[in-house]
């Protein structure tokens, strides 16, 4: 009775979205926003505990999503505007940011990743063993030649004048620390050239390897710190 009333209540409300009691993907769209989360009413013997619930709707431009929590009373609601999603425009769909309007500034980024490997792994590539020659001087120069590269293979990237990129790579106790460091006097950021870097760098040095060990993982590819643009400088406070 409680599921039966509780979509009744969702259905009278919000007419337009058509939930469905049994946990069914709605089928209609409210303010051409696709309503993509299922509605899950588990059996429910006190109607203060209600399964999870998700309902998104749109307003003048903006998404609430309300969860009520299984078995918590308490419920939380968390709001957002489609304005802060600078891909995303007030209709849900994809876009590129423009930039015509902003300032020219220098911009910088830097970002790492780990490849880790067995030990044999670590001692052939500080001994230089390996079978397809040097891993992390391939690894540097396919990191920059990645960098330069980034709109091709992120689809929403804009094509940045690049004033400086430069791959380090090391052998470190787990395996092979990347970095990289990219520059540009730009209206946008550098982070996704800097993160593609140490990226492509980690997967070739994955290929340089593999015929050692196949058990190799690329892992922490993060950015490390930005400078410029409206957001401000950010510096990551974990550095382990």
């Amino acid at each position: 009775r409680a599921a039966i009333l509780f979509d009744r209540l969702l259905y009278d409300f919000f007419p337009v979205i058509g939930f469905r009691s049994d946990g069914g993907t709605p089928a209609r769209f409210f303010n051409k926003l696709t309503v993509c989360e299922e509605l899950k009413l588990e059996p429910i013997l006190d109607c203060a505990e209600q399964a999870i619930v998700r309902l998104f709707c749109c307003a003048r431009k903006k998404a609430i999503v309300k969860c009520y929590l299984p078995h918590i009373r308490s419920k939380s609601s968390y709001r957002f505007t489609m304005n802060q999603l600078s891909h995303v425009d007030d209709q849900g769909r994809i876009k590129m940011v423009d930039t015509s309007d902003k300032v020219t500034t220098t911009r910088h980024a830097v970002a790492s990743a780990r490849v880790i490997m067995a030990r044999e792994t670590v001692a052939a590539v500080a001994e230089h063993r390996t079978p397809k020659g040097d891993p992390l001087e391939a690894a540097r120069l396919a990191g920059i030649m990645a960098a330069k590269r980034t709109a091709e293979l992120i689809p929403l990237c804009h094509p940045l004048p690049l004033t400086h990129v430069d791959v380090q790579a090391r052998v470190a106790d787990y395996g092979i620390h990347l970095e990289s460091n990219v520059s540009t006097n730009a209206q946008t950021g550098v982070e996704m050239e800097a993160l593609t870097a140490v990226t492509v760098a980690a997967l070739t040095v994955y290929d340089m390897c593999k015929a050692l060990d196949k058990g190799i993982t690329i892992s922490d590819v993060r950015l490390e710190s930005k400078t410029g643009g409206k957001s401000g400088d950010y510096v990551r406070s974990d550095k382990n």
